[in-house]
């Protein structure tokens, strides 16, 4: 994001600079991971996820706040909402949204 990135003048291949990032490109492909997440947790009785990358680092932009942490990078509503989503769903004997097991034939 202009002005909330590292400053990397040092160029040369591999080196991007200052990254700029839109917050709704952001917010849909963190989303996109989120459903798949979410098929794995709910869906397939998984356990967990942790998401390990809080902030920018150096020349990887994909952080939830910036590399100065001064500005907040997705839509914070829209995460919102499928993160309260995730823990309604995990809570229910069946889960909205999940696909219906097919019975086991013996």
């Amino acid at each position: 994001m202009a002005g909330h990135a590292r400053d990397d003048r040092r160029g040369g291949p591999g080196r991007r600079g200052a990254c700029l990032v839109d917050p709704a490109t952001y917010s849909d492909d963190y989303l996109t991971k989120f459903d798949e997440v979410r098929a794995a947790l709910v869906c397939r009785d998984g356990k967990g996820a942790v998401y390990t990358q809080i902030t920018d680092v150096e020349d990887e932009p994909n952080g939830l706040l910036t590399y100065d942490r001064a500005v907040l990078e997705p839509d914070a509503e829209r995460l919102r909402s499928a993160h309260e989503a995730l823990i309604r769903d995990a809570s229910r004997v069946t889960p909205s949204g999940c696909p219906v097991p097919l019975p086991v034939l013996k």
